[in-house]
């Protein structure tokens, strides 16, 4: 029999009256040997290829992934990567690009409902926005950051987006925004939120409080962009999954049930070429728009001017007078049982110190 390109390493007896050829006879013992090895029949060319490469074969694979990782890995240094569209998706859901630094954020920011998220405002923001995803985690030391709250960043994607990351779920704050921007208010397009993180429309403007105490913007201004906001947004019924309770306050009175944003003040208001927007919807409730105006108060009566910088602290008499006449004019649209309602809603916050309780009740001592 013609000698084959190979040894088999099983015993074969040929029938001395076999009338099959010797190409038969190898061929046969070809198919056995494949099924011997657990194959259908022949071991195909690579495979026996990659059996006489033997061992050297994990050498090959080795060598050829590291090149591969080398080759399409995203360079972080540079800040490559996919950063477009995502979200996400905010506890200050706005958007701002900074234009110039000021001293402090002028208003002590409301707490998110969110467990977790209580760390105090960082100092010299034009603008508030708390948290798109998982494939932005790898490039946020890339990304520029221009804003954050308690516990969130706010990163530059590009000219029209920014990506907000946060410690809690945005898809129900994501949600209303998007119902409320289908309705035409005035809040950040929200182009995708997954889990943590959100991608929003970038806003170019600084905020409310920043263009007041520039003196861009004077205080009866600023109280009436405040008043007409409260306004539009009052007049759009709150959706079916919008709660109307919150720490354990009941909005909803006498079964009224509009949007609430509860955290209505300069600084979550940014001004921009069309229009004023209104940012951070965290703590966004179904209810009785009374009560929404008369937490814009209580907001603004707490404030302590020592902690909005040198700046503003030496012009205390300026804020003090720019304070009474916020406070007049949104405590003259709300009721005293409604203030009420807002300072007890307003030290239930975890982040409300003795201080501030005593400013609050004072305030509300003096109305």
């Amino acid at each position: 029999m013609a000698p084959r390109d190979r040894l088999s390493k099983n015993l074969y007896v040929i029938a001395p009256d076999s009338t099959a050829s010797e190409a038969e006879i190898a061929a046969a013992m070809d198919r056995h040997d494949g099924l011997r090895a657990g194959w259908g029949g022949p071991k195909p060319g690579w495979f026996q290829t990659v059996e006489r490469v033997g061992r050297w074969w994990y050498l090959i694979a080795a060598v050829l992934g590291s090149v591969s990782f080398i080759l399409f890995a995203p360079n972080e240094a540079s800040g490559a990567g996919e950063v477009g569209t995502g979200r996400r998706h905010g506890p200050d859901p706005g958007t701002v690009a900074p234009s110039r630094p000021r001293s402090g954020s002028g208003i002590r920011r409301e707490a998110p409902r969110h467990p977790g998220d209580a760390r105090p405002l960082p100092q010299g923001r034009q603008g508030l926005i708390p948290a798109e995803h998982e494939r932005h985690r790898g490039y946020a030391s890339a990304m520029e950051q221009i804003g954050g709250g308690r516990a969130s960043q706010v990163f530059a994607l590009d000219d029209r987006k920014v990506l907000r990351r946060g410690p809690f779920d945005a898809a129900a704050e994501a949600r209303l925004m998007r119902y409320l921007h289908d309705l035409g208010f005035p809040v950040p397009e929200v182009f995708a939120a997954d889990g943590a993180e959100m991608t929003m429309q970038r806003l170019n403007g600084r905020t409310l409080g920043a263009e007041v105490g520039a003196g861009t913007i004077g205080v009866p201004e600023a109280a009436k962009i405040l008043l007409d906001l409260h306004d539009r947004l009052h007049e759009i019924d709150a959706p079916r999954f919008l709660a109307s309770s919150t720490r354990e306050f009941e909005m909803a009175r006498a079964g009224t049930r509009k949007v609430l944003h509860l955290d209505l003040h300069p600084e979550n208001v940014i001004i921009t070429d069309d229009g004023p927007f209104l940012i951070d919807w965290t703590n966004a409730t179904a209810g009785d728009p009374e009560y929404d105006l008369a937490v814009s108060w209580a907001i603004i009566a707490g404030i302590d001017v020592t902690e909005l910088g040198p700046d503003t602290a030496a012009q205390s008499a300026w804020f003090e007078a720019a304070r009474a006449g916020l406070l007049t004019t949104i405590g003259g649209r709300t009721s005293r049982p409604a203030l009420d309602i807002a300072v007890a809603y307003r030290t239930a916050d975890p982040n409300t110190n003795a201080a501030e309780a005593a400013r609050l009740h004072k305030a509300l001592n003096d109305s």
